[in-house]
């Protein structure tokens, strides 16, 4: 069967294509696409006019959060995997900030046991860096891999022990699985609220300042030199932490980050209105760590 895509929004990284298009499909493979006229030497079986709406290949949302386990009347395997391929989500990875929380192999073998009866978007977990992500002890990242952890994550809770943090470094160069970690430094941020700056201390509120999220970054990129391991910063959000990534791959460390949609379409002048809408962690940066994200 000979199916035709036409006037889609063709989005496709890997060729640098972001253009009005056509596409087919036969036998449920993708046989060619094209931005100029449609084809006219066949006859398709059928053809859809997709009036603009992208396509693209599958996503993949990596930092997803769980009601399931501990929230199942909130959310469960069932809602979550159905929105997501709903959204154009082909695979997700869970955060291990759940109740219980994800860190040990036996509640990865439930998770993944009740996954494999859903036929829908891909479930992948990431093992807690440490018990109860506490960030005292470490987990048992060699069990937990095992098992199908395809990496590690503290969720929303840095690491501040230096020597914790080395130690699951190198345990995860053994494992090969990499580390995901929110980078803050807790003693600078405390009772913060927003970024620190003249927007900050114009509205009488106590700011957390960038280099707190820099200062956790540069000690694991230091430690990842050390180890060898590979390491993904979480949703940076200011120049400086923009500056250490890049000269961390300049320097051939396997590094890579992420950022999310908010810490490059807006500002800490979005907080001038006290709208708690606009409160994140890392919280709203300036307007030129906006430009460097």
């Amino acid at each position: 069967m000979s199916i035709l895509f036409k006037n889609a929004h063709l989005v496709c990284p890997e060729q640098k294509l972001n253009k009005k298009g056509w596409l087919e499909i036969s036998n449920n493979l993708i046989e060619r696409i094209g931005t100029n006229d449609l084809p006219n030497d066949k006859n398709f079986d059928k053809i859809i006019d997709c009036k603009d709406q992208i396509i693209a290949p599958g996503i993949i949302d990596m930092r997803a959060t769980s009601g399931d386990p501990g929230n199942e009347h909130l959310e469960n395997l069932d809602s979550l995997l159905s929105a997501a391929s709903n959204s154009g989500i082909t695979s997700l990875v869970i955060l291990p900030s759940t109740n219980p929380i994800i860190d040990n192999a036996a509640i990865i073998d439930s998770i993944m046991h009740r996954a494999k009866n859903i036929n829908s978007t891909k479930l992948y977990l990431y093992g807690a860096m440490t018990e109860n992500l506490d960030g005292e002890k470490m987990a048992e990242l060699g069990m937990m891999a095992k098992s199908g952890a395809v990496g590690f994550s503290n969720g929303n809770i840095s690491i501040q022990d230096s020597l914790i943090m080395r130690r699951i470094l190198s345990y995860s160069k053994m494992l090969k699985k990499p580390i995901i970690h929110h980078c803050e430094d807790l003693s600078l941020t405390k009772d913060g609220e927003m970024n620190e700056g003249e927007v900050s201390t114009r509205l009488g509120i106590l700011g957390m300042p960038s280099i707190a999220e820099t200062i956790i970054l540069e000690r694991d990129l230091q430690l990842v030199k050390l180890t060898g391991a590979k390491y993904h910063a979480s949703h940076i959000s200011c120049k400086s932490s923009v500056e250490s990534i890049r000269m961390a791959k300049n320097q051939g460390l396997p590094v890579t980050a992420d950022t999310s949609p908010p810490y490059f379409q807006l500002n800490e002048i979005s907080i001038l209105e006290y709208n708690s809408i606009f409160k994140l962690n890392p919280p709203l940066r300036t307007e030129e760590d906006r430009e460097a994200i």
